[in-house]
């Protein structure tokens, strides 16, 4: 079999696999936007101001065991 249509096939399916992975990452950062803006919605707080201004401890973790969560489920889904 010729060594430049094996490296070629190789190549195309490389770059096809980073486009679905940069799909995925991307679709994950808009769930994170989403929960944000969700979270907003339901818990009727400014999360800037709690973050920014109050610098409140318990929404940071919060939103950070969310994203860690959203995260090991995007992983997941690429890797399963």
């Amino acid at each position: 079999m010729n060594t430049l249509a094996l490296l070629s096939t190789d190549i195309n399916y490389q770059l096809s696999l980073f486009g679905l992975i940069a799909a995925y990452a991307f679709i994950g950062v808009l769930l994170m936007l989403g929960c944000i803006l969700l979270c907003n919605w339901v818990l009727k707080v400014d999360l800037r101001k709690e973050l920014i201004h109050d610098q409140n401890p318990a929404i940071g973790t919060m939103f950070g065991g969310l994203f860690i969560a959203i995260a090991i489920i995007i992983a997941a889904s690429i890797v399963g």
